[in-house]
């Protein structure tokens, strides 16, 4: 993720608490932070195996990347110059840490990573005119999720048109429906963002407030609201032969309509519906109720 703040790395402050780092972890920034390549050195390569704490380095060996890494971020100190990691760095760094087997994966690491404000390596490497040349192209997606709306900026970048149907009143799939009294992702904030849209993150584990106010912010600046039809929702769809197009019904505040793709993606994701679990006497239950995905908010639950 590109990000320019400065603010938060003093390094002489750094220098004073490398003693406490995973030395693994302290190799690889020093070597992002100084660009000093020199030390992924070939018998400082770690023993990444789990159950084996940093790295399975000797006392002796740590000592030595302790001392290996001071003394070249006290050679760089508070004056350092901003040095992105790029993709080639980063492929130094995987075949050192994981060995040569796995320079293989780079690419698949690197689809999710940019390191420039210009960088999106998500980024189709096809157009519609060349896969549908002279015609015109429709894809509905299903769905204004986070799936749906990556979808929807990809094949827009392609050149394809595309229509968005979603139930609800604004994007966020998810995001927007679940929004119970502490929601919150249970991984790191980072795995929630695009490529290509890093965002910033306050929290490590960020509310779901702030995962719907990225996915917002995410299809506004992406221009993506334009193709997306809220109060949308897919009763079903069939292939015309006829045609040579789906033929999806979609039921709106104004009724039943048709609505023709040349393709069809479903997007809906897999917590779309909340489903009660069958409780003995829910039925004759007379109290409010309700389920998590479906907050009652109206609902008193002090005592």
């Amino acid at each position: 993720m590109f990000d320019d703040d400065r603010s938060g790395l003093p390094v002489h402050e750094l220098v004073g608490r490398l003693d406490a780092a995973d030395p693994v972890a302290l190799l690889i920034c020093t070597v992002h932070l100084t660009g000093d390549l020199e030390l992924l050195r070939p018998r400082w390569r770690p023993e990444l195996v789990i159950g084996v704490p940093e790295g399975g380095y000797t006392a002796e060996v740590r000592a030595e990347i302790l001392r290996a890494c001071r003394a070249a971020l006290e050679r760089v100190g508070d004056g350092w110059e901003r040095r992105r990691p790029g993709y080639d760095m980063m492929r130094r760094i995987v075949e050192w840490a994981m060995g040569p087997s796995y320079a293989a994966y780079v690419p698949l690491l690197t689809d999710g990573l940019c390191f420039r404000p210009e960088d999106d390596p998500g980024r189709p490497r096809w157009h519609r005119s060349a896969v549908a040349a002279g015609r015109e192209l429709r894809v509905a997606v299903i769905g204004a999720g986070a799936s749906g709306l990556l979808l929807a900026h990809r094949l827009r970048q392609a050149g394809v048109a595309v229509t968005v149907l979603e139930r609800r009143q604004d994007v966020g799939g998810t995001w927007y429906a679940n929004d119970y009294p502490g929601c919150r992702v249970d991984l790191e904030s980072q795995v929630y963002r695009f490529s290509g849209y890093p965002g910033r993150w306050t929290d490590h584990y960020s509310t779901q407030p702030a995962v719907l106010d990225y996915l917002r912010a995410f299809a506004k600046d992406n221009g993506l609201y334009e193709d997306i039809r809220f109060g949308s929702e897919v009763l079903s769809s069939r292939w015309d032969t006829a045609r040579a197009q789906w033929v999806l019904q979609v039921r709106t505040a104004d009724g039943v309509h048709e609505v023709l793709a040349d393709v069809q993606v479903s997007a809906v994701g897999q917590l779309s519906r909340p489903r009660l679990p069958r409780v003995p006497g829910l039925g004759t239950f007379s109290g409010p109720f309700f389920h998590s995905a479906e907050w009652g908010h109206s609902v008193d639950l002090a005592g």
